[in-house]
């Protein structure tokens, strides 16, 4: 016979620790989806003609930003809203049942009927449908998530491909080149330390502050009438606008961007946009990266139902297959009532989680100054 004791609470401390990953695992991945749909890569000024990589380059840009807009409209906001609102929905069925079952215990006095045994595995039955939807539906959202995660892999890898092909294809300042690539990785790592994570303490008591920036070094417009070579926002996500602008624009970020551009400004135009496809490389590996970080979040909502789920259907079966004289202490063994109180506390967490995931989203632009290319 399976050991009950405790087996329709949650593990509250780690769901909610869990929830909160999931927040910030979601929040950057938005950061850097912002970025994405925010790059734009201009024709590449004074040339009859644009260079063999440039027309495949916009096109597998233009699959990324459509990839990255698919999670700003979609599938984030659905993974914002479904996480925590699974909880909230299984709770409300959960509480419903279990005052069900903690009255036909008191009524049984310790000697429930086959009667009241059977509508005790009744309402079980009808609680474990409920967490299977629930399930059901987080399932669909890691479903979906993996195939984000294919598509953006995909563009990186299309992407990155197209970088090293338009560096291949320079005739002379290759290694110009290459390092100014260095000089916007290294940009864009600072970006990227610039956040303040949801911590599991500040959602329970409503006063989360997050903040998370996706790293889009740009490549400045060359001076006069010149389009961009390649420009983009930087991604935020904060609960407060205006915590970012002080967080990025710091003298050591706008002293990095202005050595960019100077080391730029020293290429001619196919040179230096070249030189300026890395920030798109910055930005892709990004949603890699934080995506699967994401899917490990997801993956652990999932795995709490999953256990759940095993659980209770155990206890199901041993209440089906016990005897008279055992129902009352399988009933005893499970602690309704703490249980009550775990998935009580868990939903006040996931709503606080909702609403800390009600956060100002988009992009900020970097200082420019006007330079000349050389």
């Amino acid at each position: 016979m399976t050991d009950t004791a405790n087996t329709l609470a949650p593990d509250t401390d780690q769901t909610q620790q869990n929830l909160a990953d999931n927040l910030n695992a979601n929040a950057i991945v938005t950061a850097y989806a912002h970025a994405m749909i925010n790059v734009q890569l201009s024709p590449i000024p004074g040339l009859d003609s644009q260079p063999d990589w440039f027309d495949t380059m916009q096109t597998n840009l233009t699959t990324a930003k459509e990839h990255a807009d698919f999670w700003i409209e979609d599938l984030g906001p659905r993974l914002f809203a479904t996480i925590p609102q699974s909880i909230i929905n299984y709770n409300n069925t959960f509480i419903n049942a279990t005052n069900d079952i903690l009255g036909i215990i008191k009524d049984a006095a310790g000697n429930p009927t086959d009667a009241q045994k059977n509508s005790i595995i009744e309402l079980l039955q009808a609680t474990l449908t409920r967490l299977e939807q629930q399930k059901s539906t987080i399932k669909t959202a890691q479903s979906d998530l993996v195939t984000f995660s294919e598509d953006i892999q995909t563009d990186h890898n299309n992407l990155l491909e197209g970088n090293n092909g338009a560096i291949a294809a320079l005739h002379e300042d290759q290694d110009k080149v290459i390092e100014i690539q260095g000089e916007i990785v290294e940009l864009n790592q600072k970006l990227a330390k610039d956040k303040t994570l949801a911590t599991v303490s500040e959602i329970g008591i409503g006063v989360s502050i997050f903040l998370a920036v996706a790293g889009f070094a740009l490549a400045i417009a060359t001076g006069g009438a010149a389009a961009p070579l390649v420009v983009g926002g930087v991604g935020v996500v904060a609960t407060g606008a205006a915590i970012a602008g002080t967080v990025i624009w710091n003298d050591d970020i706008t002293q990095d961007l202005k050595d960019i551009n100077d080391a730029q400004n020293e290429l001619d135009a196919e040179q230096a946009q070249v030189s300026a496809l890395k920030t798109i490389i910055c930005t892709v590996e990004g949603l890699v990266m934080l995506n699967e970080s994401a899917q490990t979040a997801l993956s652990q909502i999932l795995d709490m139902y999953e256990t759940l789920s095993q659980k209770m259907t155990a206890v199901i079966s041993d209440l089906e297959q016990a005897q008279a004289d055992e129902v009352g202490g399988i009933l005893q063994k499970l602690d309704v009532e703490s249980a009550q109180t775990a998935w009580g506390q868990l939903e006040q967490f996931a709503e606080a989680v909702e609403q800390t995931s009600m956060i100002n989203q988009g992009t900020m632009d970097a200082p420019q100054e006007e330079t000349t290319a050389a």
